[in-house]
């Protein structure tokens, strides 16, 4: 089950990478009769935080997000208990923007968890972690968070993250296993 879980977005990364192929080409195109198009991926699985990731994921909706909810909630000049409940409600807010069920809204409401974990951890403490185990920890928590994305109802999502607390330490496929793997298909390719 792991292994399905975290194969598709190796595969998911590719198909970007591809994608990104030819959006250069239509910018490029658009350029030329006078259209600035905005950029929208920009290697979001290279990231380093998860910040990092909505810095480089999905740039246009992230920027509407942050501009059009994130900003009038007060934004991070607030105190930290309610830019942590900025943090949260802007990304449950985007999970809902992907579809009004509840998987997009624990989706939103995951990315929001962690955005506020990394917040609060401080810039500080968080680079002083090894770049490789940043890597891997946004890689595997944006992958387990797409799972709601992948399953066609949430007892299925919850029965494919209990399978994650199922593994055993010596066996052949555990998720860390497939999370290097992952990483190393984002940066060798």
């Amino acid at each position: 089950t792991q292994a399905k879980t975290l194969f598709p977005y190796t595969t998911l990364f590719r198909s970007h990478r591809r994608r990104q192929i030819e959006v250069v080409g239509r910018l490029r195109i658009a350029a030329l009769f006078g259209f600035r198009l905005p950029w929208n991926f920009n290697s979001p699985y290279k990231a380093t935080s998860f910040s990092d990731f909505w810095q480089r994921w999905h740039i246009t909706l992230s920027a509407f997000l942050r501009e059009y909810v994130y900003f009038p909630l007060g934004g991070n000049r607030v105190a930290p208990l309610r830019r942590y409940f900025n943090l949260f409600a802007t990304m449950v807010i985007g999970g809902f923007w992907h579809g009004a069920g509840w998987a997009f809204i624990i989706w939103g409401a995951g990315h929001g968890v962690l955005l506020c974990a990394q917040h609060l951890l401080g810039e500080k403490r968080w680079s002083a972690i090894p770049a490789l185990f940043r890597h891997f920890t946004v890689f595997i928590a944006v992958a387990i968070l797409w799972i709601p994305f992948r399953t066609e109802n949430l007892s299925l999502t919850g029965e494919i993250l209990r399978s994650f607390l199922n593994w055993r330490p010596l066996d052949w496929q555990p998720i860390y296993v497939y999370g290097l793997a992952g990483l190393a298909v984002v940066w060798f390719s």
